[in-house]
């Protein structure tokens, strides 16, 4: 298990190879939660988290994808999308482009880190 950061995918994938067996790598559901809580303060958006339990529990839904088979999150974002509000389209894009791969006339971007982990 590794967390979201290149350098330590990168080692590992150097000393043990690139595999997508469920004995291989897979990153850590809390620094997920982390990367998309520090996105909510760089947009001032860390209040409406902490105060608002609607806000928060949609926020949750975001991160949820993570449980999901990785065939299956791409469709289910682009669901997920409309039905929040406005105020988290910032933070959706950010988890598209991060995690998932911003959606293209040919297809997806490639996002930071491979939907796989």
């Amino acid at each position: 298990m590794v967390d979201f950061e290149n350098a330590a995918i990168n080692a590992f994938q150097s000393s043990f190879g690139k595999t997508t067996s469920p004995v291989g790598m897979s990153a850590c559901f809390f620094h997920l939660q982390k990367s998309i809580l520090r996105k909510l303060q760089d947009l001032g958006l860390k209040n409406n988290y902490e105060n608002d339990s609607e806000f928060a529990y949609n926020v949750h839904k975001i991160s949820a994808l993570a449980f999901l088979q990785p065939s299956d999150v791409a469709q289910a974002f682009d669901d997920l999308y409309p039905s929040l509000p406005p105020m988290l389209e910032p933070v959706m894009d950010y988890f598209e482009d991060t995690y998932i791969g911003r959606r293209r006339p040919n297809g997806r971007a490639t996002p930071r880190f491979s939907i796989d982990l």
